[in-house]
């Protein structure tokens, strides 16, 4: 007999008032159909009889679980007689407090993509998921070279690659500015970082304007990254830093929906986990130029490759620990267990 009834879900304050189940088009969480995998994950636990709801809707005390979306930096306020589950996503460049073993002790399940700890015991294998997407392979056909669709970020962390993506930028707008289209949030804006002070002056949007360091190829923010993908070869898709096994997040998935060839830097072991014969993998080059002569001088009988390698990878078995319906029914089993 199942003794959970009512978990309560804490997510950041934007994900609040249930937006994070809302598959909607018009909820603005709901990017790249990013809900996706928490609306199914609610239709499974409601099939049997168990509510959930974020944290905002309803008293702690209702609820037999707490499942946390990361971990808040003030997460000791909650109950420490109530039991608790986390869901890890990001990386320690992002929320260091997610890989502070100390705050582990206070969660009796954890599930992340850090292979490194999954011992299913206590940590449980769980990747980023998506709503998996394969376009035929017959439909893959470019107007334009190459993309990078990023926000702009920085952090000073040994592992991050934030700075080889602003050197990618930098690198074709210096040598094949025709060739290369830059988009995402931040591009055209000044960050403030520093003290508080200092940080208070983000507030005013033309001084950021103003100060913003210039980037000829950008184009703008995406509606949608699959209709952007759609129209190129190739897209630079570098995570948020490198060396993390298992940290492989929906940068790479996201080129790979739309049929266009990904150029991946990031986890170690991604070919554990996606075919090497999907994707370039930047590490075999020793810098741009030598990355550049291969992409111009790709012929037409290799890029059908990829793209049919794509596809059958995207109709295989071997993408569902990446897919919404995995990630929704492994949570659900270990809810109920």
């Amino acid at each position: 007999m199942n003794l959970v009834k009512k978990i309560l879900f804490v997510v950041d304050p934007h994900q609040s008032q249930n937006k994070i189940f809302d598959n909607s088009v018009s909820n603005p969480v709901n990017r790249d159909d990013g809900t996706y995998p928490f609306f199914l994950l609610k239709n499974k636990l409601n099939a049997l009889d168990i509510e959930i709801s974020t944290q905002d809707m309803e008293p702690l005390e209702n609820a037999d679980l707490l499942l946390f979306l990361d971990i808040p930096l003030d997460f000791t306020k909650y109950s420490a007689s109530l039991k608790k589950y986390l869901i890890i996503t990001e990386s320690e460049l992002i929320k260091p407090q997610n890989w502070n073993l100390e705050n582990h002790k206070y969660f009796e399940k954890i599930f992340t993509w850090n292979d490194d700890f999954v011992d299913n015991k206590k940590y449980f294998k769980l990747n980023f998921s998506n709503k998996i997407r394969s376009t035929a392979a017959e439909n893959f056909k470019r107007t334009r070279f190459c993309c990078l669709i990023a926000g702009k970020k920085s952090v000073n962390h040994t592992l991050e690659l934030y700075s080889k993506r602003v050197e990618a930028i930098r690198w074709f707008e210096k040598n094949k500015p025709q060739l290369f289209d830059l988009y995402g949030v931040g591009w055209d804006l000044h960050q403030f970082t520093g003290p508080i002070w200092l940080r208070a002056f983000n507030r005013i949007h033309f001084l950021r304007q103003i100060l913003a360091a210039k980037f000829p190829s950008y184009k703008g923010k995406v509606s949608s990254k699959l209709q952007t993908l759609l129209g190129y070869q190739f897209s630079i898709c570098f995570e948020n830093a490198h060396g993390i096994s298992g940290y492989i997040t929906e940068k790479i998935f996201d080129s790979l929906f739309a049929g266009c060839i990904p150029i991946y830097w990031g986890a170690p072991n991604v070919t554990e986990f996606i075919p090497e014969s999907c994707f370039i993998d930047f590490r075999k080059y020793k810098n741009f130029d030598e990355l550049f002569d291969y992409l111009i001088n790709m012929d037409q009988k290799t890029i059908i490759e990829y793209q049919n390698n794509i596809y059958n990878y995207l109709n295989s078995e071997q993408v569902k620990p990446f897919s919404a319906e995995y990630f929704a029914e492994k949570l659900t089993q270990e809810i109920i267990t």
